[in-house]
């Protein structure tokens, strides 16, 4: 009998949603179905409307980091749309994808700089920008919370409140220091062309990345504001100051769990369960509240890049210009007459690169 042909990467994807299926039943069994309904019913939807109306916020915000970022790390002139662009295509392909690697593809592909890997380098770099948010506040929350909180299991927490420490230390350090992050990682890298990849965190000093990361903090507190408002959609008696420390550290035991499931659906919801419940809030109303935040902040952003997922698709058969007529022209600067900075005249070549016919594009199917 023949089985089916699946590739390691489908078999790994498949597992993670029967596993998200698997934790979400057994969460909603434990909270009760019954209840989980009645506090939908009795739900506000004013405190709804107004956390769903911080998508738009929440999006804008996050590009704007994105947008800058580029910007000042190659000196190319690009439109505020196309980073938008390249933004919700991203959100669409790291749905799928574990810990959102697709993103470090789509954006890449989607923006039309000639060097794909450093772009991808990029994304990454805004990923830590954003996860150093994260990782600070949910230590600080966590030392506070257990302060006012009894929390089991403390000294499992301990241990993470010391690695959370070290990671806030590490991270801020890496952001806040571009070039001395240049030198350590050309250390390690042996070969020239490696080098070139990092080479626009040349053009980075203090001063952009803590306007990077101002712009990071801002997005976090609209965030975690709007996760609060949908707890009191549910839960109008939640406390504000523990509640708002418990939506971090929900986050931040999102950041420290491995992503074992499908776009780490369920982990949110057990921790928001978890905290919410040391704190007097109804289950119902925590797993309510998170599936919520679910559904805004990542289905609905997946759901505006699939318009750009299938234009990406129309490249691949039409050729790089059918998406974006310009790619060919942004090099170093907005045209070909610009020179791009010396500290990345090796990065950018002057011959546009095909999206589909580049090593980078292989190597994320996992071909040679």
């Amino acid at each position: 009998m023949r089985t089916l042909g699946l590739r390691p990467s489908d078999k790994t994807s498949l597992f993670k949603v029967l596993l998200a299926i698997i934790v979400l039943v057994a969460i909603i069994r434990i909270v009760d179905i019954d209840r989980i309904l009645e506090a939908a019913s009795s739900a506000n939807g004013w405190f709804i409307l107004a956390g769903v109306l911080l998508l738009p916020v929440n999006l804008i915000l996050e590009n704007l980091l994105w947008y800058r970022l580029v910007i000042a790390s190659t000196n190319t002139k690009i439109r505020f749309g196309r980073a938008f662009g390249s933004l919700l295509l991203g959100h669409s392909l790291s749905i799928f994808t574990p810990a959102r690697a697709g993103e470090l593809v789509g954006r890449p592909l989607y923006l039309g700089l000639a060097n794909k890997w450093q772009t991808g380098i990029m994304v990454a770099t805004h990923r830590i920008i954003d996860l150093t948010c994260v990782v600070v506040m949910g230590t600080v929350c966590l030392i506070l919370f257990r302060m006012w909180v009894d929390v089991p299991y403390g000294h499992v927490w301990l241990v993470f409140t010391v690695i959370g420490g070290a990671l806030s230390i590490l991270m801020m350090a890496i952001l806040l220091l571009p070039g001395h992050t240049h030198r350590w990682l050309s250390k390690f890298l042996k070969t020239e062309r490696l080098r070139d990849h990092i080479a626009f965190l040349l053009q980075l000093n203090t001063r952009t990345t803590t306007v990077l990361l101002s712009l990071a903090w801002l997005r976090y507190f609209v965030y975690t504001a709007q996760f609060l408002i949908l707890i009191y959609a549910f839960a109008p008696q939640a406390p504000a100051t523990l509640g708002y420390m418990a939506v971090a550290l929900v986050m931040f035991a999102k950041f420290i769990t491995p992503p074992v499931t499908f776009t780490d659906l369920g982990v949110r919801e057990g921790a928001s369960v978890f905290f919410f419940g040391l704190i007097a809030v109804d289950a119902a109303s925590a797993f309510n509240a998170s599936i919520l935040v679910y559904v805004t902040n990542l289905l609905i952003p997946s759901c505006l890049g699939l318009p750009f997922v299938f234009g990406l698709r129309a490249t691949k058969k039409n050729g790089p210009n059918s998406l974006h007529p310009a790619a060919d022209q942004i090099v170093g600067g907005e045209n070909r007459n610009e020179q791009p900075s010396p500290a990345l005249a090796g990065s950018y070549k002057t011959d546009p690169v095909h999206p589909t016919d580049s090593g980078f594009i292989r190597l994320s199917r996992g071909e040679k």
